[in-house]
C-alpha cells in the first residue's frame, strides 16, 4: 500500500483525488498500519491536558488502542460512553480508547453533556482518514490495535468488556466476535433484490417478502416511495413489532402477559427472533389499506403461531392451538 501523507490528508477524499494523490486503502484484521499514519494528528476535545491534537504514537506505551467510531445521533453509542469511561479509568495504564467521528466540533457541542463528564475519554472529530481506512455502515464500530501497529480485531461495542480487556492485558490473546458490515445491501433496492445480492433465501414470498434476520445492515422501518410505488419496509425487527406496524397501534405491548407469547418470538437463548419484511403496493393504495394487506400477509405466514384480527373494532390476538383470546385497545 502506498500513502502520500502530507497535510493534504486532512482534506476531503474528493480533493485528494483531484490533486492526483494516492487514495487511502482500507485495512483488514492482521494488517499493519503504516508508521506515517501512526503519527497523523487527530483533532480532539476533552483532552485532560487541554491538547487540541493527539496521535496514536502518543499512546505507544499502552498495550491496546481502541478506535471507537460513533456519531452524535447514535443512541446506543451515547449510552455506552459512561461504561467506556469507567473502563478507560480502570485500565488507564494499559489501554487508550479514542472516540472517532467524521462530524465537526459544532456537532459535538450538541452532546457536550454526554462528553464532558467522561474525562478519561478522548473524542476525535472532523475525521477524514481513519473512517476511510476502516469503512463501516453501522456504529458503534470498534477497531482494536496493538502498539506494534497491528489491527487485532474489528467488533461491535458488546466486545468492549472488562473480561475481554483483562484477558488481552494478561495474555495478549483477544478472542471476540468480529463485526461484518454488509456494504452490498442497498436501501434504494427492493428487499428481494437485496436478498439475491446477498445470497439469502426468503422465508415467504407472495404479495410480500419475509426474510430471516440479515446481519451487518442495521435495522429500520417505515413506509417509503420508490419508482412511483409505496413500500412498507421493516428490516431486522421482531414479529410483534411487525404486527404493531400493520395495526398502527401499541397492542401486544409490555402490559400483555408476555409469558403466554414468549415462546413465539424468542429463541432458545431468550433473544428476540427477527425478520425482514417488505410489501410493495400494486397500485396507489393508501397507507391504511397497505397495512391491512400487511396484516393479512403476516397472519398467513405466522398462522401456525399467532393470528391477529379485529373484533368489534378492536385488535385481538389468537394463539395457535389455543382457545384463549386476548385483546388490547
Amino acid at each position: 500500500m502506498l500513502f502520500n501523507l502530507s497535510d493534504a490528508w486532512a482534506q476531503s477524499a474528493e480533493t485528494r483525488a483531484a490533486e492526483g494523490q494516492t487514495e487511502i486503502k482500507p485495512l483488514q484484521i492482521g494488517d499493519t498500519i503504516p508508521e506515517e499514519l501512526w503519527s497523523l494528528p487527530l483533532q480532539v476535545v476533552n483532552h485532560p491536558d487541554g491538547k487540541n491534537t493527539v496521535t496514536l504514537n502518543d499512546y505507544r506505551d499502552k498495550k491496546l488502542i481502541i478506535l471507537d467510531f460513533w456519531a452524535t445521533w447514535c443512541g446506543s453509542c451515547i449510552n455506552k460512553i459512561p461504561k467506556s469511561d469507567d473502563l478507560q479509568n480502570k485500565f488507564s495504564d494499559d489501554i487508550q480508547i479514542i472516540y472517532v467521528t467524521q462530524q465537526d466540533s459544532s456537532q459535538l457541542v450538541t452532546k457536550k453533556e454526554y462528553i464532558e463528564p467522561n474525562e478519561n475519554l478522548l473524542f476525535a472529530f472532523d475525521d477524514t482518514v481513519w473512517s476511510t481506512i476502516f469503512p463501516h455502515r453501522l456504529v458503534p464500530h470498534l477497531v482494536w490495535l496493538n502498539t506494534d501497529r497491528k489491527v487485532l480485531s474489528i467488533s461491535n461495542s458488546a466486545s468492549l468488556s472488562e473480561a475481554n480487556l483483562i484477558t488481552y492485558i494478561d495474555s495478549g490473546i483477544l478472542t471476540i466476535k468480529q463485526k461484518q458490515d454488509r456494504f452490498e445491501f442497498d436501501r434504494k433496492k427492493t428487499l428481494i433484490e437485496n436478498l439475491s445480492a446477498l445470497g439469502v433465501e426468503p422465508l415467504y414470498s407472495r404479495t410480500c417478502v419475509i426474510a430471516p434476520y440479515i446481519s451487518g445492515i442495521g435495522a429500520y422501518n417505515g413506509i417509503t416511495s420508490a419508482h412511483g410505488r409505496k413500500h412498507i419496509i421493516a428490516i431486522n425487527t421482531d414479529m410483534i413489532n411487525l404486527y404493531r406496524t400493520a395495526l398502527n397501534l401499541g397492542i401486544l405491548d409490555n402490559n400483555i402477559e408476555v409469558d403466554s407469547l414468549s415462546q413465539l418470538f424468542h429463541d432458545s437463548n431468550g433473544g428476540k427472533i427477527k425478520y425482514s419484511f417488505e410489501l410493495i403496493a400494486n397500485d396507489n393504495l393508501g397507507a391504511e389499506h397497505m397495512k391491512m394487506s400487511m396484516l393479512k400477509e403476516l397472519n398467513a405466514y405466522f398462522n401456525s403461531k399467532i393470528k391477529v384480527t379485529y373484533v368489534k373494532g378492536k385488535p385481538h390476538y389468537i394463539i395457535a392451538n389455543s382457545d384463549r383470546k386476548e385483546s388490547e385497545e
